[in-house]
């Protein structure tokens, strides 16, 4: 049975000489996943849609930190406001399925299986 892909999701920014996220420039963002996924199936091509309070913001890269966490890099935004990313269904899982982030047994939907999440940048 397939079943979805729990995503959660952090913007990151340059730190300080003291340690500190600067949360005024953000040029990364860290999803960490529920399952592990397929390296090869997570690429800049399946960010489908990321913009921010500034327009549509280009992923210039996917870093892999473990089997369940990855970043999408971008160039720095400064911007305060809403930033809204969307990812393909074509990601897939470890163990060959795509993602049903509808949970409706039917996965890799183009439409219904997209990740979808909106983070303020304050």
């Amino acid at each position: 049975m397939a079943s979805a892909l729990e995503c959660a999701t952090t913007l990151l920014g340059s730190v300080s000489s003291s340690g500190q996220s600067s949360l005024g420039v953000v040029d990364r963002l860290l999803i960490n996943v529920s399952r592990p996924v397929l390296d090869s199936s997570f690429t800049t091509g399946d960010v489908l849609s990321f913009t921010g309070p500034s327009g549509s913001i280009t992923a210039t890269g996917i870093s892999k930190i473990s089997t369940t966490q990855y970043l999408v890099n971008f160039a720095s935004q400064t911007a305060a406001g809403e930033y809204a990313l969307t990812l393909s269904s074509d990601i897939t899982k470890a163990d060959s399925t795509k993602l049903d982030q509808d949970w409706d047994g039917t996965a890799g939907e183009t439409t219904d299986d997209k990740f979808h999440v909106v983070r303020q940048l304050r």
